[in-house]
């Protein structure tokens, strides 16, 4: 792993392989989308797609708390994040199952083992050929944490469909 010598602002150390993906992650206006105050769109191939699952089954081997980061090539879009953060925490009175959330230009994806499985079937449905469906907390809202309600919604397009 290195440092990325053009983003000083990456506190975290970015793998080779987690570097410089083709996939497209940006933050749509609210009601475009969902019901989420924010929504952030994710448009890929199937192989960039394979390396974020690569990314969720480390930090699932791991065990909370872990991470990974993944800087992305830059796009056209407005709004566009630079990089996307995963995060596995274990759950807390926060955090229960999933916050979505952008960061100036970075994608925040926090999830707990809930979460986590959650997001692991939705990449391996999106990297099969799903599109245009989203994830976000599904928990009952006294069930959840004050992120996972706060939380927005991440969704998943292919190359072939532009939202």
């Amino acid at each position: 792993m290195k440092r990325l010598a053009n983003r000083p602002d990456l506190a975290t150390l970015v793998k080779a392989n987690f570097q410089n993906l083709p996939i497209q992650c940006w933050q749509v206006e609210a009601g475009k989308l969902g019901t989420a105050k924010v929504c952030l769109c994710m448009k890929a191939a199937a192989e960039p797609i394979g390396t974020l699952l690569l990314a969720v089954d480390e930090v699932i081997a791991e065990g909370a708390p872990s991470k990974r980061s993944l800087t992305l090539l830059p796009n056209k879009r407005k709004k566009q994040c630079s990089t996307v953060r995963i995060r596995y925490l274990s759950p807390s009175e926060e955090l229960r199952e999933m916050s979505i959330r952008r960061e100036k230009d970075v994608a925040i994806l926090e999830f707990t083992a809930t979460g986590l499985a959650a997001f692991r079937v939705a990449l391996t449905a999106w990297q099969n050929g799903s599109e245009d469906f989203g994830i976000h907390p599904s928990g009952r809202k006294h069930e959840l944490g004050a992120k996972d309600r706060t939380s927005g919604e991440l969704w998943f397009w292919t190359p072939f469909m532009d939202p």
